[in-house]
């Protein structure tokens, strides 16, 4: 079967609708020029003319290793049923094609994926791992690595539960979703053989890219402004050390397909850029050979193919822009591309507070997080406030978290009056371990807890008691939110109407990191629950509530909600819409069903639109 001496390179393709197939042509004709050494090998339902470099397989003849898994598989994906259907089945029709031709290692890509070098440096990033947990660009070694993949994914769907708690976890916005590169990421997080191809990024393999309201292709990672060298190779600058990286393949989801024809070879190089013809600048004057009618229609042609560019560059933005700018963003973790969080680097005005000012308590629990660890401990002991005692309890971690807070402590960030307590110490979950936490400051005046992954603002502990002391009839406070990636770059903001005492029963859109509250609160409706392990914050504010204690929404920005891969909120989501609903019934009196939530919450979600365009606009006070 096989002809060349490289790693082959798999695609699959089915003609699913109009648009499925105006794009695979350029992946696999790129697939072949980039790695001339390497079998390009299409899988297909529909042999596709003008392609002598691609050997074609039809999907029919591997059609027998499809139908169990179609047995098993159930809907829940915003995709199209049948274009979704595929995604998984396709692992299946290439287990059954390499078995029967004794294909060893290989890369699997999708076909809105463009190749700019053979794959070999791609596959050796692997090792002797078996495969990765992307589902767009991989490199498999033979049948161990897929048997993997299909065995995780007849698992998924053969457990209604876990199948739920897949779907609910990576939700798109409200809906329940799963795709095979979501199943591929959940196999990733349960079995360390496979490689985390994330970790490669930075290296130049794959970045999704986008068009960018300034023209340029900017990156969702590590590196930024995509640029095409005269050599045809895409570049970047990495973020972290300006280095320029050049690119082995990208690849161009959604409506960023539309830029693929820009980027695929051959091109016309000039000594200064990359384009797909001729410059203005190239055709001032007629040659030798031709006459001035001709050298106006170049310059015409050249004027179509900018606008060209041009339109395909601008639709995709305006198609989503509108859509996009009046969405609700309280959990739409990714608005934009990443960013330096501006409160973090600009000077911040503390407010004056009388002496002495009122003790404020924080608590942090943490079970192995010492990978984010490091920036919540420091985002609270550098803040300035005179009267704070910060405790971390930890249930034993043994990814080094203990040597990570005993370097801190020993750091010039601590200084008296502030005191760091660190209790490492097994505890039954995360509400017992706040509450042992609290158990150490029994003088507080002002509390609060910050998960292990999240970050204060600076500044905000003075904000915080300045408020109370100005308004003694508050009883809790709470702010807008900044949402940052795993590597701390701002990706999005969430902007809160004034507090509602009713939708508060239908949804929790507290941002549990911005909440603060007076001690009279804790001990009427303290501690917390440990009966909850998701919704622990949600059930002490509706308790509050019910003990007629006044909540205020504050106008600024008070903290940073982390998301990543291994986040609490992620990992339980099942168990939390069990809580949920559980709260619900206790404090409305039945299970409301999800068209009557949405009924309810509607006025309030429109408002929370409203403001958050209100600060994009600079209508509102809020700073920065």
């Amino acid at each position: 079967m096989l002809q060349k001496s490289g790693i082959p390179i798999i695609f699959v393709q089915a003609l699913l609708g109009a648009g499925a197939e105006k794009y695979p042509d350029i992946a696999l004709r790129q697939a072949a020029r980039a790695a001339p050494d390497s079998d390009v090998i299409l899988l297909t339902d529909v042999e596709r003319p003008g392609l002598p470099e691609i050997r074609q397989v039809a999907l029919v003849d591997h059609r027998g290793a499809v139908t169990e898994f179609e047995r098993l598989y159930r809907h829940a994906s915003i995709n199209d049923f049948r274009y979704e259907l595929l995604c998984f089945t396709r692992w299946f029709y290439v287990r059954d094609f390499v078995k029967r031709h004794g294909i060893g290692r290989f890369c699997i890509f999708d076909t809105d994926v463009l190749l700019f070098f053979p794959v070999e440096s791609f596959a050796a990033e692997f090792g002797d791992r078996p495969a990765g947990n992307w589902s767009w660009a991989n490199t498999i070694s033979g049948l161990d690595g897929l048997d993997l993949i299909c065995g995780h994914f007849e698992t998924i769907f053969r457990d209604p539960v876990r199948l739920q708690a897949i779907a609910e976890k990576y939700s798109i916005g409200i809906t329940p979703h799963v795709s095979d590169m979501f199943a591929l990421f959940d196999l990733g997080n349960r079995n360390p053989t496979l490689l985390d191809q994330h970790n490669i990024c930075a290296r130049g393999f794959d970045e999704n890219i986008h068009s960018s309201a300034r023209g340029l292709f900017v990156m969702d990672g590590p590196i930024k402004s995509l640029m095409i060298g005269t050599d045809g190779i895409p570049r970047a600058k990495r973020n972290g050390d300006g280095a320029d990286v050049p690119f082995h393949f990208l690849h161009f989801q959604g409506p960023a397909k539309d830029l693929m024809p820009k980027f695929a070879w051959p091109v016309i190089r000039s000594s200064e850029d990359y384009s797909l013809g001729p410059r203005m600048g190239e055709i001032d004057r007629p040659t030798d050979t031709e006459s001035e009618n001709a050298m106006l229609r170049r310059r015409i042609a050249a004027l179509e193919h900018e606008v060209r560019n041009l339109r395909e560059m601008v639709t995709p933005l305006l198609r989503h822009s509108w859509r996009a700018k009046f969405s609700p963003k309280l959990y739409q973790w990714v608005q934009y591309d990443p960013r330096e969080v501006v409160e973090l680097t600009a000077a911040v005005a503390e407010t004056s507070l009388p002496s002495p000012a009122p003790r404020i308590a924080i608590v942090t629990p943490s079970y192995n997080y010492a990978d984010f660890l490091g920036d919540t401990v420091k985002s609270v002991i550098t803040q300035t406030y005179p009267n704070l005692t910060y405790v971390v309890q930890d249930n034993n971690s043994t990814d080094g978290s203990a040597k990570l807070l005993a370097s801190i402590a020993q750091t010039d960030l601590l200084q008296e009056p502030r005191r760091l307590i660190v209790r490492s110490e097994a505890d039954r979950g995360q509400a017992d371990a706040i509450n042992r936490g609290f158990a150490q400051v029994p003088d507080a005046e002002i509390m609060a807890y910050l998960n292990a992954d999240d970050i204060l603002l600076p500044g905000v502990l003075s904000f915080v008691a300045s408020t109370f002391l100005r308004e003694p009839e508050v009883d809790v406070v709470y702010g807008h939110r900044i949402f940052i990636d795993a590597n701390g770059w701002e990706t999005g903001r969430c902007v809160l109407p004034n507090h509602d005492r009713h939708v508060i029963k239908w949804m929790d859109y507290i941002p549990q990191e911005t909440m603060f509250w007076r001690r009279r609160v804790w001990d009427r409706v303290g501690p917390f629950d440990e009966s909850f392990r998701f919704a622990i914050d949600w059930d002490f504010i509706l308790r509050a509530h019910d003990q007629g204690f006044r909540f205020k929404r504050l106008p600024r920005f008070l903290g940073c909600f982390r998301w990543h891969d291994r986040q609490k909120t992620s990992a339980l989501l099942k168990v939390g819409a069990d809580e949920q609903k559980r709260l619900r019934r206790r404090h409305l009196g039945y299970d409301p069903s999800g068209k009557e939530i949405g009924r309810e919450i509607k006025g309030y979600l429109r408002r929370h639109v409203l403001f958050h365009r209100a600060y994009k606009l600079r209508l509102l006070g809020i700073n920065p």
